[in-house]
């Protein structure tokens, strides 16, 4: 199946406004959406279904969302943490480059909010 993602974002800095809009359409074999509330301690995002090409989120809440994005192998540290801002758009690549400088592949993801809780939408792309 062909998947045709558009995005768009701006920002005002200093009174300019920038804006950055455009699309693509990729190849996929499925893909799963949902969305989900997200409290204030780590839970396991979209079920985690990992193995996937991709996972976008969108934050539809009002409050920040800490990502925790955990990868394997990894030396150091098994995870690196994102900050997805209120209203905000991210997407979690299947691979990584890890702290060793080589490719880790995600292996789980989780999310939580520092209060409160958020509505965060979620597309698996496989």
């Amino acid at each position: 199946m062909n998947l045709n993602i558009q995005y768009s974002a701006s920002v005002t800095i200093d009174g300019e406004a920038r804006t950055v809009s455009g699309g693509e359409t990729i190849e996929a074999s499925n893909m799963i959406t949902g969305s989900q509330t997200i409290g204030n301690t780590y839970e396991v995002m979209a079920g985690s279904a990992i193995h996937r090409t991709a996972l976008l989120l969108y934050n539809a809440g009002t409050v920040d969302v800490a990502v925790r994005v955990t990868m394997s192998p990894f030396d150091t540290y098994d995870y690196a943490i994102f900050n997805l801002i209120a209203g905000g758009v991210m997407v979690i690549p299947k691979l990584f480059i890890n702290d060793l400088s080589t490719v880790a592949e995600v292996v789980g993801v989780h999310a939580r909010t520092s209060s409160s809780t958020a509505i965060v939408e979620y597309c698996w792309i496989n």
